[in-house]
């Protein structure tokens, strides 16, 4: 991931609330005029950026908008759960049950349990001719705003593979599709009926091959093949240090920009994670300046996603509450997670507790691509 594209997604926190003009009357009258126009449609005339938000790894995050009054965000993952109840787990068929109470220790003890399991980890090396594949299953709720406090989001499914070879400087494969299913309802100010389902985009779906895993130049920029601020390139990894208090300090300089509030440091550390390819002796050391964030705390200790149950390991504010999902037993990284606050200004229409971002990574080696 990029630093511009981890700003990016950086950027997200509590976007609203830092973005709104003091005249609010006025935009409030120019919101309304536009929504009298025919532009529901989410594929609209209103014009659409896509942004990549991981790194080299797979540029796999996109964040997707409308910009104007039909403003649209893709985020990643979404169900609804009871604004009472604590935040639910999934997996990515099933809906789920009840979570159950809490009964481990501390996150900071949990952290540093994991980061110990992962001490003596290590990598599988790439052979010539061989792969990392990085496969990312997510799904992503696109909302679309109509007025300063209305809107409606969907659930969306997509799947991404990305074959990294040896030679990072030698052609990378990237596939997408969006699988057959039917975008989910998940609230709105708006009955559903006159909703506009999500439509897919060019990139949801298909096959890319660049070199250096440029799959996106105009979007990217120009940038080196192995870039120091790309958390998807060997040299990022290479430059930064082993030591957790250095760590924190180095999450806290990228995210100065966003105030280097603990929530953002908390989603930078876990969307670096998401890359899926951090070098296994950096884990521990990274776990361990994870569990120095203040505020960190176990949210769940039966979290699923596509299967692989770990603990949720969260961080909260009156905006949203983000989660990384662990497994207890062997320290693996498995997903993240993003639920609306009590107080969302970005997503005044969906109840707190709707997961509104959920994205999971699995990693191996292979012989070749497909």
């Amino acid at each position: 991931m990029t630093g511009d594209r981890l700003d990016q997604a950086l950027d997200l926190l509590h976007q609203a609330e830092r973005t709104a003009e003091p005249d609010l009357a006025a935009i409030r009258a120019k919101v309304l005029a536009a929504a009298d126009r025919p532009s529901r449609q989410m594929a609209g005339a209103a014009v659409r950026r896509r942004r990549w938000l991981a790194g080299a790894a797979g540029r796999q995050r996109p964040v997707l908008w409308l910009a104007g009054a039909a403003a649209l965000v893709l985020l990643v993952g979404s169900q609804v759960v009871s604004p009472s109840a604590p935040p639910a787990t999934r997996s990515s068929t099933v809906a789920p049950g009840p979570v159950p109470r809490i009964s481990l220790a501390s996150a900071t003890e949990f952290l540093n349990g994991a980061a110990d399991l992962q001490v003596h980890a290590v990598d599988q090396p790439l052979m010539p001719g061989q792969y990392r594949y990085v496969a990312t299953h997510s799904y992503d709720s696109v909302s679309q705003q109509l007025d300063l406090s209305g809107g409606y989001s969907y659930l969306v499914e997509h799947r991404q593979q990305v074959w990294i070879p040896a030679d990072p400087t030698r052609q990378w494969v990237m596939r997408r599709e969006t699988p057959p299913t039917t975008p989910k309802w998940l609230g709105g100010s708006i009955p559903e009926s006159q909703a506009s389902p999500p439509t897919p985009t060019k990139t949801d779906s298909g096959e890319w091959r660049a070199d250096c895993g440029a799959f996106f130049p105009s979007l990217d920029g120009k940038r080196p093949c192995e870039d120091p601020t790309d958390s998807g390139s060997a040299a990022f990894y290479q430059q930064l240090p082993r030591d957790p208090t250095q760590l924190v300090a180095f999450m806290a300089a990228r995210t100065r920009g966003h105030g280097s509030t603990p929530l953002a440091e908390f989603r930078y550390a876990t969307n670096v994670l998401l890359d899926g390819v951090m070098p296994a002796e950096l884990r521990a050391s990274w776990y361990r300046a994870m569990a120095m964030i203040p505020g960190v705390a176990i949210t769940a200790d039966q979290a699923t996603v596509d299967g692989r149950a770990g603990v949720a390991i969260g961080l909260s504010d009156a905006e949203e509450h983000d989660d990384v999902i662990i497994d207890g037993g062997s320290g693996e990284f498995l997903g993240l997670r993003q639920l609306v606050g009590e107080h969302s200004q970005d997503f005044p229409w969906l109840r707190p507790g709707t997961l509104i971002e959920s994205s999971s990574v699995s990693t191996k080696i292979v012989n070749g691509v497909g």
